[in-house]
């Protein structure tokens, strides 16, 4: 604190250092910090990003972690690929932990045996997600022996899944149990959650029983990837069971929850698409047309732009027509006469609504729709 401006970044580097070693993260980020702030051509050090870096690693902060260590400069650096391999896989991103962590892999000895441990399993689980199973099995059989138990969870949950992949159930049942009755909160939501996916993909779980237990888990654990992750699979499980507002109401829920995120977007497109089959591709025309009409309009800001949706609706009004609801069928090719459509396109929808327009009584509106959309020739 009391040196002279040139040599009290060298002396807040040693610290950084000395907080970083011994886990003190949010120490060793602000150290950081002051350093950028009080010298701006620190702002780029590769030492100083890659500390932080691995603070942000160690808070959980797998965002800021990436962002700090995102320039081109650090792509062959083996140390930040160890640090951007472990924030892709606290973001769920598996390709790119699995190209970070091969990187850093001849660097791993170098460490901490937790962090080796950390590292190893991420990349355990990376190769999993690419079904790599022998890399898997190979980067789990390289922990080191003595861990602390939350690492050694996290290993035998990566185990388990290891066995599910290769049709082992029952030996993955056998671990998944153990894990939930080892007191860790997060490793027993995890637990759960693939448990009941492996279970549901063996045949020995059935979709009912995945429903149960994923409904009670989605409360049970929240704020992070297993959350979105439970909740796209109850959003498919009940798309499965012919529960279309159960389903898309559960996916709204993903989107809300976990904005610009690339699951949440994944979310949105598993909406979409069962938009798309219940309104373009007939499935819901054999549910009750007030039930489909409701959850059309529930749900209207899911119609696609261009001309699926275009005829998204104008199939919905037909169904509304052939069940005598004129007034709504009306309101929705209205809305595409005034809003969507123009030329020759908008002048046909026109011609449609004039003609339920007559149908309803409504003379002088079936001539002000055609009017008002009359081409020339």
């Amino acid at each position: 604190a009391h040196l002279a401006p040139e040599r009290a970044n060298p002396a807040r580097l040693t610290e950084a250092r000395f907080y970083i070693a011994n886990e003190f993260a949010a120490e060793a980020l602000g150290l950081v910090n002051l350093m950028q702030a009080s010298d701006p051509s620190l702002q780029n050090d590769k030492q100083l990003q890659t500390i932080k870096a691995a603070a942000d690693v160690m808070m959980a902060r797998y965002s800021d972690a990436y962002n700090a260590l995102a320039g081109s400069g650090f792509d062959n650096d083996r140390h930040a690929g160890l640090w951007r391999g472990l924030a892709d896989a606290g973001m769920a991103d598996w390709d790119g932990a699995r190209k970070s962590l091969t990187k850093a892999l001849p660097v791993l000895h170098q460490y901490p045996p937790d962090w080796q441990a950390r590292a190893r399993i991420a990349y355990a689980n990376a190769e999993l997600h690419a079904g790599a199973l022998e890399a898997a099995d190979s980067a789990l059989g390289h922990l080191p022996k003595d861990m602390p138990k939350p690492l050694f969870l996290e290993s035998e949950l990566a185990r388990a899944n290891l066995y599910a992949a290769e049709g082992r159930y029952r030996d993955a049942h056998v671990l998944f149990s153990a894990v939930k009755k080892g007191g860790d909160p997060r490793a027993t939501a995890q637990a759960i959650y693939a448990d009941t996916v492996a279970g549901l993909n063996a045949g020995a779980v059935t979709p009912l029983q995945a429903i149960a237990r994923l409904e009670k888990l989605r409360y049970r654990w929240r704020g992070d990837s297993l959350e979105l992750d439970t909740l796209r699979k109850l959003g498919a499980l009940y798309f499965q069971q012919k529960r279309w507002r159960d389903g898309l109401e559960i996916l709204r829920v993903a989107t809300t929850s976990f904005p610009n995120t690339d699951l949440a977007r994944q979310a949105q497109d598993d909406m979409r698409g069962a938009f798309v089959e219940l309104f373009l591709k007939g499935k819901a025309d054999k549910m009750p047309p007030i039930e489909a009409l409701a959850l059309f309009y529930d749900f209207i800001d899911l119609t696609p732009i261009g001309n699926q949706g275009d005829a998204m609706i104008r199939r919905m009004a037909d169904r509304l027509v052939k069940v005598d609801l004129l007034g709504p069928a009306e309101t929705l090719l209205k809305y595409q006469v005034d809003k969507r459509l123009n030329g020759v396109a908008r002048a046909q929808v026109a011609t449609r609504l004039a003609m339920i327009d007559l149908l309803d009584h409504k003379a002088k509106d079936a001539l002000a729709a055609l009017r008002t959309t009359r081409m020339a020739g």
